[in-house]
């Protein structure tokens, strides 16, 4: 993996400030878990995920076929959604509590499909993430397309607001210079 010379280190409290719209954090998540890098930063609670799925040759089925799965209620404030504030291109990482991990060791084990290293499973998918060689070596089962992400987050709502009045005066500005 190359490092990005460009890109700038980032306290991590402003880099989570950056992505929570001026929020503060609370608190710090402590995971003790080798597979992951030392520091990240959260997104948010993951809520659910929906893919779709693939057929055997590795492409979207056709007809299309959707899988959702939803954390469990009482897992949401134990589930996260992060990234590396370390990596090049930002990695995003899934941190799932016991129960949560039990539930996606079944569905791993319900796959019939070999499994194949993580670092060549990634480039199927491609993006900036598929040309990086610096996957740890596990092994992982392709399931699909990730192309919903729901998650659980606080941000602040006058900067939203804001946000969305300022787009609001610019279309409006575009439909009176497109009549005019």
């Amino acid at each position: 993996m190359r490092n990005n010379p460009k890109k700038k280190k980032v306290n991590p409290v402003d880099r989570f400030k950056r992505w929570h719209w001026g929020e503060e954090p609370t608190h710090q998540i402590q995971i003790d878990d080798d597979r992951f890098p030392a520091e990240m930063i959260e997104i948010g609670r993951l809520m659910e995920m929906r893919i779709d799925l693939a057929d055997e040759t590795g492409n979207r089925a056709n007809p299309k076929e959707e899988l959702g799965l939803e954390i469990d209620n009482k897992s949401i404030n134990e589930c996260y959604v992060l990234f590396d504030n370390n990596h090049p291109k930002d990695r995003i990482y899934f941190h799932l509590n016991n129960e949560t991990q039990k539930d996606f060791a079944d569905l791993y084990d319900q796959i019939d499909i070999e499994p194949v290293v993580l670092n060549n499973l990634a480039r199927f998918g491609g993006g900036h993430h598929s040309r990086m060689t610096d996957y740890p070596m596990v092994y992982a089962k392709p399931l699909g397309y990730l192309t919903h992400l729901v998650y659980y987050t606080h941000k602040k709502v006058m900067m939203m607001v804001l946000a969305v009045v300022i787009f609001m005066k610019w279309v409006k500005k575009k439909v009176e210079h497109t009549h005019s």
